[in-house]
């Protein structure tokens, strides 16, 4: 069982903070109040965290072209593959931004992260939702950042996730 299947709890579900409505995922807002908790936790027995922040490439072009319904159902079936993907105890995935999700993924090194970052990309690719504006594919495709630590004293979420967004940028590049 995930330690964090808790927090799929149907009564927190109308809690505008804890989730994202169109998901159905967890929410930035909570996202960090966890990953906080996670660094901690990770620091206590001295960890790999490794996080992922995953962009919808040219998404912006995705909802010009087919509307807000369509793009709203598009994240939707990214956040349901995506939480097909990272499933282990220890892994959560968050809506982050209209255009990004956020996975936090304890206990992995960073070839685990990038297998795991690659079989996101792999797996989104495969729903084949057409995206004819996209300069990356004919359909939506992701860029990942990547950033794993062996967590001590001297890290803190914001410098990860500096380091995660920093990778994004380098990924967005390349695709």
């Amino acid at each position: 069982m995930n330690k964090f299947d808790d927090l799929n709890n149907m009564s927190d579900i109308d809690n505008p903070e804890f989730f994202d409505p169109t998901t159905h995922i967890i929410s930035r807002q909570k996202f960090d109040a966890m990953l906080s908790h996670e660094i901690e936790r990770a620091k206590e027995t001295i960890r790999y965290l490794s996080l992922l922040i995953i962009d919808i490439n040219a998404f912006d072009q995705y909802i010009n072209t087919y509307g807000r319904l369509a793009a709203d159902n598009c994240s939707h079936q990214i956040a349901l593959a995506l939480t097909g993907i990272f499933k282990r105890s220890g892994d959560l995935v968050a809506k982050w931004s209209n255009t990004e999700f956020i996975c936090l993924l304890s206990d992995t090194d960073s070839i685990g992260a990038i297998k795991m970052a690659e079989k996101a990309k792999k797996t989104i690719a495969d729903l084949n939702i057409v995206h004819a504006k996209s300069s990356a594919d004919e359909v939506v495709t992701l860029s990942v950042g990547i950033a794993t630590s062996i967590l001590t004293e001297n890290i803190t979420s914001d410098e990860l996730l500096q380091k995660a967004k920093q990778s994004l940028l380098a990924a967005r590049k390349d695709s």
